[in-house]
């Protein structure tokens, strides 16, 4: 059982980690082509997952892994509760549909402005 827990919870961190490079990625890939393509192509997913009604991958697998470990939410440590609440905050799907639509955007002026600017 242990193993489930600390798999489901090593995904939830992943799932984070990739938020977070969705959210803000464009503030990294300064110079570095390869990675903004890399970026540009999450930031796509990551906005087409939250506007239609398909799961993230990252969701099912931590589902199945807290299945497996006997885990019902929300059991578990304090931060992992706070990651979890972070990665699937509970506000009306409009908001996180608008809060895809920002991120794309101010993602977009960034790449925008250095392609401009030739950097």
């Amino acid at each position: 059982m242990a193993f489930w827990t600390v798999a489901a919870d090593a995904v939830l961190a992943l799932h984070l980690g990739f938020v977070l490079w969705v959210a803000a990625g464009a503030a990294f890939t300064r110079n570095r082509p390869v990675w903004a393509r890399v970026h540009l192509m999450c930031l796509g997913y990551g906005v087409f997952i939250e506007l239609t009604p398909l799961p993230c991958p990252l969701t099912l697998l931590e589902n199945w892994l807290e299945q497996r470990a006997g885990q019902l939410p929300p059991q578990g440590p304090w931060l992992l509760r706070m990651l979890d609440a972070l990665v699937y905050p509970h506000v009306p799907d409009w908001v996180l549909i608008f809060l895809a639509i920002v991120t794309a955007a101010v993602n977009a002026v960034i790449y925008w402005r250095r392609f401009r600017t030739g950097h």
